[in-house]
């Protein structure tokens, strides 16, 4: 079992959490507000275009690096670049690519299968994108947990998300608008967590203070859900939050791999 961390790292998942405590405390003091920035155009809406754009543009400057340098396996160059792309698509999905911002309307024939009428693709079944979203979530965490147990640092090439980010990702998931828990699927993080939190005592409680504060992030974001969620049943909330938090922690995985290519590529 290996306990890969960094300075980097640690920070955002200190941000990260900070954040949480900071949007649970708007939401049981002043709901109103949790709304407004929740919402359709606002500020977090914007601040999770603003990190797929980041994560979009820093694997796909890593992936032509690699390419051009031929320090790395070619494939290891395109799929960053590949994945680039898609986050910049998302970038651009997130806010309707503009349209509100430009004025455009948007065409009848997608208005008319469009869940919000937007100029976007994945508000046509945005429960699939919601979905398809955790679940990619979670198999990340699954396999990270799985190759920090085997001691890897890397997969074919790639480097495996520090530890402090994968208990991130692992709370993510449960930061689910508070309203539709699935407990048969959120039991599987649970376990990764429990196996975490069981390793590190079996080894002088490496990193212990991520996986206690994980613990503590789930059962406080239970116990909103349970205390809010005639609120959130009774509003229209977007996932805004969650959505955006996602962005920021595939931007510093995205920096990650950045460093990690940068220091292969000075050695």
């Amino acid at each position: 079992m290996i306990f890969p961390t960094s300075q980097r790292t640690e920070r955002s998942t200190y941000i990260f959490w900070s954040l949480i405590a900071t949007f649970m405390v708007l939401l049981i003091f002043s709901p109103e507000t949790y709304d407004f920035l929740d919402g359709e155009d606002g500020p977090i809406e914007w601040v999770g275009f603003f990190f797929l754009f980041l994560t979009g543009v820093t694997l796909f400057q890593s992936g032509w690096k690699c390419r051009v340098e031929k320090i790395h396996a070619q494939y290891v160059g395109y799929t960053l670049m590949i994945v680039g792309l898609v986050f910049l698509w998302a970038a651009g999905e997130e806010i309707s690519w503009g349209q509100r911002l430009f004025g455009v309307e948007t065409p009848i024939w997608l208005k008319d299968i469009n869940g919000q009428g937007e100029m976007n693709l994945h508000n046509i079944n945005k429960k699939f994108f919601d979905r398809a979203l955790e679940r990619v979530n979670l198999l990340l965490v699954l396999l990270s947990f799985v190759l920090h147990f085997k001691g890897c640092e890397k997969v074919l090439g790639f480097r495996v998300p520090d530890i402090p980010l994968t208990c991130a990702f692992l709370l993510l998931p449960f930061y689910d608008q508070y309203k539709s828990f699935s407990w048969e699927f959120h039991q599987i993080g649970i376990l990764v967590l429990i196996g975490y939190t069981y390793l590190s005592l079996r080894n002088k409680g490496k990193l212990l203070k991520f996986f206690v504060a994980t613990w503590i992030g789930i059962a406080s974001l239970v116990v909103v859900h349970w205390i809010f969620q005639d609120h959130f049943y009774n509003n229209n909330i977007h996932n805004e939050f969650r959505e955006s938090f996602f962005a920021f922690l595939c931007w510093t995985y995205a920096l990650q791999l950045s460093f990690d290519f940068s220091k292969n590529r000075n050695q």
